[in-house]
């Protein structure tokens, strides 16, 4: 149950996350496509399943650094996944993609793979993952 609450909990924190960062209102993806221009639920699948990841490596990854290295190698594989599916499966139904082909695009970064993920991004994941375990730690 707590790995549905920690889906829940960071899905919902990501999506706040998002909002403030972008500075317009964004739907989650898979809702806008079942429900065209309706956002009934404020919830990202990306942060969802990296809160999910979050809550098991801290759980069963007792080494830190081992955890950051875990959080480098999933988040940005979890990111390139999510890139792919976007292009292919979710922006060709949806109005919020980055000019309708990608919902996000990193390919004007220096060092970046195909735009989905760049080296900028690939090192702050590992650190909103522990602080993310922070908030694990006080919830669980």
């Amino acid at each position: 149950m707590e790995y549905v609450g920690s889906f829940l909990f960071f899905g919902f924190f990501g999506w706040i996350f998002e909002n403030a960062f972008s500075g317009k209102y964004m739907c989650n993806p898979l809702v806008e496509h079942i429900f065209p221009y309706i956002c009934i639920i404020p919830i990202l699948i990306l942060y969802a399943i990296g809160g999910v990841l979050v809550m098991w490596a801290y759980k069963n990854i007792p080494d830190l650094w081992t955890r950051v290295v875990f959080y480098f190698i999933a988040f940005n594989l979890l990111e390139l996944i999510g890139g792919v599916v976007g292009k292919y499966f979710i922006c060709p139904y949806i109005n919020t993609c980055k000019e309708k082909t990608m919902m996000w695009d990193y390919s004007s970064s220096s060092y970046d793979l195909w735009g989905y993920i760049d080296i900028k991004h690939a090192l702050i994941w590992p650190i909103l993952g522990l602080g993310a375990e922070l908030l694990v730690s006080k919830i669980y």
